[in-house]
């Protein structure tokens, strides 16, 4: 037995032997590289990977400090979040001559270590992007000061990526492409209409429809619910191609009717604008007189994949005879977000189960059919109790 033993202790060290001689084989064939082409290998890593081989060996850390590796900086493929000493040490490597930053999906990265970067290549730094990915979370956003101070920070930069949220003011200075904003390229609008007129409002939207470039989001939070203004916003939505469009937080009066909300929003959705994949209605205090007009518009387009409709109230008769047989002919849609109060619907409850197939996403599916077997168990028990509770009343 001792043999054995001794013989897989053998075995093991004598593997692991050749493991560590195989390791340093490649090391060193890859330092024999010309440095060209070894930089060409060094340049596909994520920033964080490379941090890491400048510590196999001296070759490697030669070569990983070379300045040019480091000039264009993009840390959106990064195994982990990129926190302000990350993007310190990454940008110290490029010695000041940094060319492109790319940090459209890091949430860590605060604004004044952006901003010491950007200031510490100001003659260098030709791109920027920042906040530009197609998801509302997980991306920083900037407002229009802090696009203003970045802008001015490096003027020799050429083109600076950004999604915004800015009031609108800001965002008509952005919009007509006022100094310094001209080198500003908007993927993303968020625009806050806090106490704001109908006429400043309908200039804004007059300024989108005649802004050229690359907007390809629109977020219009605490829109007035004037008939005209949404008219107007729907119309720039539908000629100007967006891929995205968010009403969040529909201001309601007492003038204008709900359906007549819905109703223009179900324009919107009924247009079947092949460009228009995502909508969201959330937080707008929509109920059922003004959610199905834009439900009974879903059967009548073909590209919408994603509707946001949280924070909003929706009756278990509507989520049954309305939502489920509009997910059910709209083949194209993939997720309907609802809050927790619509979840317990079992219309809604059914609709985010099919869509989940549809996804092909079995989990999420399986998770939501025992929640709904859970609801029904649950509301089982509660008529019994009801039933028991009466017959007591009766019996006293």
């Amino acid at each position: 037995m001792a043999s054995n033993k001794k013989l897989n202790t053998g075995g093991l060290e004598s593997r692991s032997a050749d493991l560590a001689a195989t390791a340093e084989q490649a090391s060193l064939t890859l330092s024999a590289l010309p440095l060209s082409i070894l930089l060409c290998v060094f340049s596909l890593l994520p920033v964080t990977w490379r941090a890491r081989a400048a510590c196999v060996c001296r070759g490697w850390r030669a070569a990983l400090s070379e300045p040019s590796l480091w000039q264009r900086l993009d840390l959106n493929y990064e195994a982990r979040d990129v926190t302000d000493a990350i993007l310190f040490g990454a940008a110290a490597k490029a010695r000041g001559r940094l060319l492109s930053l790319d940090v459209s999906w890091q949430r860590h990265v605060s604004f004044e270590a952006l901003l010491a970067v950007v200031e510490g290549n100001a003659g260098t730094l030709r791109e920027l992007r920042v906040g530009t990915g197609n998801s509302f979370y997980g991306c920083t956003l900037l407002d229009g000061p802090h696009v203003e101070q970045l802008l001015q920070a490096a003027p020799q930069l050429e083109a600076c990526h950004a999604r915004v949220l800015v009031n609108v003011a800001d965002a008509r200075r952005m919009l007509r492409n006022e100094p310094p904003f001209e080198r500003l390229r908007l993927h993303t609008l968020t625009v806050r209409c806090e106490e704001e007129t109908e006429e400043t409002v309908m200039a804004l939207v007059s300024d989108l429809a005649s802004f050229h470039a690359s907007l390809t989001t629109l977020k219009m939070w605490n829109l007035p619910d004037v008939p005209a203004v949404l008219d107007a916003v729907v119309d720039v939505a539908l000629a100007r191609c967006f891929e995205s469009v968010g009403f969040q937080g529909i201001v309601p009066s007492l003038d204008t009717a709900p359906a007549v909300i819905g109703a223009v929003l179900g324009r919107l959705v009924a247009a079947n604008t092949p460009a228009l994949t995502e909508l969201s209605v959330s937080l707008c205090c929509l109920d059922d007189e003004s959610l199905t007009p834009l439900l009974q518009a879903l059967p009548h387009n073909t590209h919408l994949r994603s509707l946001d409709m949280t924070y909003n109230t929706i009756s278990a008769a509507c989520a049954r005879d309305v939502l489920l047989p509009a997910v059910r002919a709209n083949t194209s849609l993939r997720k309907v977000f609802a809050d927790d109060d619509c979840g317990t619907v079992e219309g809604v409850t059914e609709a985010t189960a099919l869509l989940a197939t549809r996804r092909g996403d079995a989990a999420a599916a399986a998770l939501v059919r025992r929640r709904r077997t859970a609801l029904r168990r649950a509301y089982a028990q509660m008529d019994r109790w009801r039933m028991r509770r009466g017959e007591q009343g009766k019996e006293t």
